[in-house]
């Protein structure tokens, strides 16, 4: 029986755990997780993942987002930089640039921003963007997962 308690703890803390905002919740900061997330509520400040990110069909997110890979179907004001693939739900709504290696969009996603493909990987852009953003946020607190 030790050993099983042992196993399921070692399964919750590794790289695929995942963090979650539920619909109904509001969170003005920034949220920084090298897990994966998914949105459901709103979010008024930065995401930065270094998993994945799936922002649910009620989920909105107002600034900047970083991660190695998103599936969207909610909504996005401000610019996405995704180091592997972004998939663009058809419910989707983007007003910002993009960024990212891999891109696919279904019919009836709505994307109003440049798009630019990249061949970097989240762990080089994160730094860059991360530096930016502290000079415009202030004292906003931040989230850290």
């Amino acid at each position: 029986m030790g050993i099983m308690n042992k196993d399921k703890k070692t399964k919750s803390e590794g790289p695929d755990q995942l963090n979650r905002l539920v619909q109904g919740t509001e969170l003005t900061g920034n949220i920084t997780t090298s897990n994966s997330i998914r949105i459901d509520g709103i979010v008024k400040g930065n995401v930065n993942c270094g998993g994945k990110l799936v922002l649910g069909l009620m989920g909105e997110i107002i600034g900047e987002v970083v991660c190695s890979e998103a599936e969207i179907e909610g909504r996005i004001e401000g610019n996405l930089t995704v180091s592997e693939l972004l998939y663009l739900r058809a419910s989707s709504r983007i007003h910002g640039n993009i960024s990212t290696s891999k891109l696919i969009i279904e019919n009836g996603a709505d994307f109003n921003g440049l798009c630019s493909m990249i061949k970097t990987k989240v762990t080089e852009v994160q730094p860059k963007i991360e530096e930016k953003l502290a000079g415009e946020l202030g004292e906003k607190s931040d989230i850290v997962y």
